[in-house]
């Protein structure tokens, strides 16, 4: 390894933008379509399964596809795909191994009174935690910094951020200087740093602050997907009218019809066609509306739990 220095950069915009783009000491490793976002990346990590990839980007894929095939920087991958020229099959199995830990357990039925067993076992929560692992097998590694990682909202909170601090605790065990901005949320839950030793009448101001921030993104996104769905709904309405009205019409005789059937008939193949994208469009932006929803209600409660119980309060 060339570098003695990593910097891990994720899709927050609290502190994405703060990575030593222009310090030639660092090697910048980021993920998934962030690179929209960052100027400069010397290795990515894109651990979704292939299959998968078109699905979870969306409107996004075929641009993060030619992204992905001109690169020339490694990108790790589950595979080594031929598709994308620069793909490195990630060294799950090593990882794997090295970042483990033993679980005890009884075989048989719960209850048992027999000896108990070991098994080897090491968990992953998210693409950051592998690249987190990956980093800390690095020879002479010095320093690791993260940026854009806050990791306070919806299955980040409850199962990848626990994972995260995991390898953060790992790297100052193997004595890496571990690096966070001060934007940075991670680390910081409770609003103070020594539990026991330090008073404050508001311990959980700055998680209430961000979750305030990401209250606002929620409304924000709320918004724009209630904008869409009601101009799917009139594109829907619209084109069933027109298709109800192209179906009359296909029932009178040929006769009436001045050979104009094989028209009538392709125009109402292709509104249909339009009605079906509109539906489809429509259940995707309300499911994503639903989400949006759930898990800005869900940010609230725990904002409530923390403290804050005015939403009118600016944060």
């Amino acid at each position: 390894m060339s570098k003695t220095k990593i910097a891990i950069v994720g899709f927050s915009e609290s502190s994405r933008h703060l990575a030593p783009y222009d310090d030639p000491e660092f090697e910048i490793w980021a993920c998934n379509h962030v690179y929209r976002f960052i100027p400069r990346g010397d290795v990515w990590f894109e651990l979704h399964h292939r299959e998968e990839l078109a699905v979870k980007y969306g409107e996004h894929w075929e641009e993060y596809r030619k992204w992905l095939t001109e690169q020339t920087m490694p990108i790790y991958m589950q595979d080594a795909y031929q598709e994308f020229p620069s793909s490195v099959k990630f060294p799950l199995d090593e990882i794997r191994e090295q970042f483990g830990f033993t679980e005890s357990y009884v075989p048989g039925a719960p209850g048992s009174t027999g000896p108990r067993d070991e098994k080897h076992r090491a968990t992953f929560k998210s693409t950051l935690s592998y690249m987190l692992a990956l980093a800390l097998t690095q020879e002479g590694l010095e320093e690791l910094h993260v940026y854009g990682v806050d990791m306070i909202i919806d299955s980040e909170w409850w199962f990848q951020r626990h994972n995260m601090y995991f390898f953060m605790g790992w790297a100052r065990g193997l004595g890496v200087k571990l690096v966070l901005p001060e934007e940075c949320a991670l680390l910081k839950e409770g609003g103070c740093d020594l539990y026991g030793y330090e008073h404050s009448t508001r311990k959980y101001a700055n998680l209430i602050h961000k979750m305030g921030q990401q209250d606002q993104f929620y409304k924000k996104e709320s918004k724009a997907l209630q904008k869409f769905h009601d101009q799917c709904i009139e594109q829907i309405q619209g084109l069933s009218g027109i298709i109800q009205e192209l179906d009359q019409l296909l029932k009178l005789p040929d006769e009436l019809m001045n050979g104009n059937r094989p028209v009538l008939e392709k125009r109402r193949k292709s509104y249909s066609e339009q009605f079906e994208k509109y539906k489809d469009k429509n259940e995707e932006v309300v499911n994503k509306l639903r989400h949006t929803n759930g898990a800005q209600e869900n940010n609230f409660k725990w904002m409530e739990r923390l403290g804050y119980n005015d939403r009118g309060e600016q944060l």
